[in-house]
């Protein structure tokens, strides 16, 4: 079945990072209507879901505003047998909760996922607090709730604040005002989207002058335009990389389809990621 729209997705089994009240399980809800949640530990974990049939669909993030690309996520999708079917924008609120009689000036230590920890480094920094990494933020909340020590603090959200019935003892305490996360929407059924479309791909090229160049030369050659471009180390192969690179327009179309074998004759490895629809920020 190729997926065009949200309804016909209604419904399905969707698998996501971390426990209710982190933010990709925000991200899940956020995107999907309704459907069946199930909580994986680690990214690996949802894409062996995808690939054993577990779950339909998966939801991870692959890059932050503010500290970039999501690696192990980058990886995984070399290596795995999935497709990239939709995408969607979070807006990251990291707000410190604690326990309903701990106050500010209590806290000596904070737990969160390393992302939330490294979006509020100045808060830590600033206050001097010791921290503690959680598998995700809605398990840091988790922790401070069940741990019932006053001087220790979650980064996390309003949801999982909400859920483990702690308090906000600080807002927004994220390093820049404008903390946004793309998520990716994983399954093993193709999206081909004709119209408002990214492509997603990601390739290698001989290690030599020009030939990055050469390969993206041909996006240019057909107006395409390149929206991102991203490049990750290969494993036991120092100093090359794969690049990862999205492109505005459908698989679907002619131009699209072209340019892209003629990229793919310029490479070693040739991958494309999935068509989806582009989401609104």
């Amino acid at each position: 079945m190729i997926v065009t729209n949200i309804s016909e997705i209604e419904g399905k089994s969707i698998g996501h990072i971390g426990n209710n009240g982190s933010y990709s399980h925000e991200a899940a809800k956020k995107y999907f209507e309704k459907g069946s949640f199930t909580s994986f530990s680690h990214f690996e974990d949802v894409f062996m879901a995808l690939e054993n049939k577990t779950v339909e669909y998966g939801v991870v993030p692959i890059e932050n505003s503010s500290t970039g690309g999501i690696r192990d996520v980058y990886d995984l999708l070399v290596k795995c047998n999935v497709r990239v079917t939709g995408e969607v924008y979070l807006n990251i609120e990291h707000h410190l909760i604690g326990l309903p009689d701990a106050t500010l000036e209590d806290i000596k230590l904070v737990c969160s996922h390393p992302q939330g920890l490294m979006q509020s480094s100045e808060f830590i920094r600033m206050n001097d607090l010791e921290t503690k990494l959680c598998k995700d933020t809605g398990s840091a909340a988790s922790f401070v709730k069940y741990g019932k020590d006053k001087n220790c603090a979650a980064i996390a959200s309003e949801s999982a604040r909400r859920i483990h019935n702690l308090k906000i003892l600080k807002k927004d305490i994220s390093n820049f005002r404008h903390n946004t996360t793309r998520f990716f929407i994983l399954s093993q059924k193709p999206a081909m989207p004709v119209t408002d479309s990214i492509t997603s791909l990601v390739f290698t090229t001989k290690h030599e002058p020009g030939c990055l160049y050469g390969a993206l030369k041909h996006l240019s050659d057909y107006g395409i335009n390149m929206m991102r471009i991203e490049s990750r180390p290969i494993e036991n192969r120092p100093w090359e990389y794969y690049f990862f690179v999205d492109i505005e327009g459908s698989l679907m179309e002619e131009k699209i389809s072209l340019a892209l074998q003629n990229l793919e004759k310029q490479t070693i490895f040739f991958k494309i990621l999935g068509s989806y629809k582009k989401s609104c920020l």
